[in-house]
């Protein structure tokens, strides 16, 4: 699998195992989407949501150009709950 980094890469790993997704390279100082779908030329945007917060973030540049960006691939939205500590 190709290095991902930040906050979010454990769940990103989870989603593309659990919906049998393909990685793309990881972080970028320019957009890339998460993952795509063997087979297919579709780019897969993976979000992610604590079921406590309930909340999606976006983008932290988020603005026209991502929503441009955004326009292009399809998104997964997950769900998942923290582990006690």
């Amino acid at each position: 699998m190709n290095k991902r980094v930040t906050q979010d890469d454990g769940r990103e790993r989870l989603q593309i195992k659990l919906f049998n997704l393909k990685p793309t390279q990881g972080r970028s100082n320019k957009y890339l989407p998460d993952a795509t779908i063997d087979g297919y030329a579709t780019p897969i945007e993976l979000k992610s949501s604590d079921v406590e917060k309930g909340k999606i973030s976006t983008s932290r540049s988020f603005g026209l150009k991502k929503i441009e960006e955004w326009k292009q691939v399809s998104f997964v939205f997950s769900q998942f709950e923290k582990s006690p500590a």
